[in-house]
């Protein structure tokens, strides 16, 4: 079995390719726990943050969003992230 570590409320293994796959699956079933919606760009959103390995602002995500063929407006990255921050899936990450 893979050596987990903890990151940002979640459990990832060892390896690059299968942290993100179990990572999304644990968010999935957190959702589902907890009633909260997990949509398709929340999931892809979830998904780019845990391929950057650093923290991504809006329009970062807009950008690979809408290579994705999604909106490549800020209403549609902003949202994702705080649900993210409130969940716990992801810290808080401010430049005030």
């Amino acid at each position: 079995m893979a050596l987990l570590r903890r990151t940002s409320g979640f459990l990832f293994p060892q390896g690059h390719a299968t942290c993100i796959v179990s990572t999304l699956k644990q968010a999935e079933d957190d959702c589902a726990a907890r009633s909260l919606k997990f949509t398709s760009v929340r999931r892809r959103s979830l998904e780019i943050l845990f391929r950057e390995h650093r923290a991504t602002g809006a329009y970062d995500l807009l950008a690979v969003l809408a290579k994705d063929g999604h909106s490549a407006q800020p209403p549609i990255a902003y949202p994702a992230l705080d649900f993210f921050v409130s969940a716990g899936f992801t810290p808080q990450n401010r430049t005030d």
